[in-house]
């Protein structure tokens, strides 16, 4: 949808395309994933106040890694994947200044189905097998 609406879209109106497209599918009965951050509690609260209309059923999943091996993957694709990278950074890290100093995921104030390391492949896919099968049962 984003593609049909060509160049020029901004975070509002992706914002307002997504929650239409959240709405048409839900009113038919489906199922809806969303690829997003949520680490924006207004956010979350707005997709959990969308759902409550449709009495779907909210589940948070949280993929991270080592930051090494993020800044790698990053590195292999483009310089706007690294901008927004580096732009949302605070929103999910903590710096400490302990042991020599590093980052540490912030809490969020929700409850996540899963939180999936993607460090190493043959763990996290066999995790997320099993959060396959959990979502199923909803």
């Amino acid at each position: 949808m984003l593609r049909e609406k060509g160049r020029g879209f901004n975070p509002q109106n992706v914002n307002e395309i997504v929650s239409a497209m959240v709405v048409k599918i839900l009113k038919r009965g489906g199922n809806v994933i969303l690829d997003s951050d949520f680490a924006d509690g207004k956010k979350r609260k707005s997709l959990e106040k969308s759902a409550r209309k449709f009495r779907a059923k909210v589940v948070y999943l949280r993929a991270f890694c080592d930051r090494d091996i993020m800044l790698g993957r990053l590195l292999k694709n483009s310089a706007v994947a690294i901008r927004e990278h580096l732009r949302r950074y605070p929103w999910h890290y903590n710096w400490s200044k302990a042991d020599g100093g590093k980052y540490f995921l912030k809490k969020f104030g929700v409850k996540f189905l899963a939180e999936i390391d993607t460090a190493k492949s043959s763990v996290w896919k066999k995790k997320l097998k099993i959060v396959a099968g959990k979502l199923k049962k909803f």
